[in-house]
């Protein structure tokens, strides 16, 4: 990793179902704090999402999504997280999230 330079991630579903009506991205990736998932379409109705660390550990639930979501990874130590999205029981998309400090 060069200092000052933006490195390029591939975010990329890792588990799950690909919807193709479902259009969501996280960022920043890799982050040092703060997430955003965003959907581009209004199909995240009755979606919720989970933030959960390498050793399987939930570390934020969000039950009411909107096109726009923040979570918080300031608090948690570095490693690579995974941010699942389900509707309903149905695990639709899955994000590695790499966090750094």
């Amino acid at each position: 990793i060069n200092q000052g330079v933006q490195q390029p991630y591939d975010v990329e579903i890792i588990t799950g179902i690909e919807r193709k009506d479902i259009r969501a991205f996280i960022y920043p990736n890799p982050t040092d704090g703060e997430i955003q998932l965003q959907f581009e379409t209004d199909l995240f109705s009755n979606c919720r999402a989970e933030l959960i660390d390498g050793s399987g550990k939930l570390i934020v639930a969000q039950n009411q999504l909107s096109s726009n979501n923040k979570f918080s990874l300031e608090m948690a130590t570095s490693g690579i997280y995974t941010l699942s999205v389900f509707q309903g029981d149905l695990l639709l998309k899955s994000f590695r999230i790499v966090k750094s400090n």
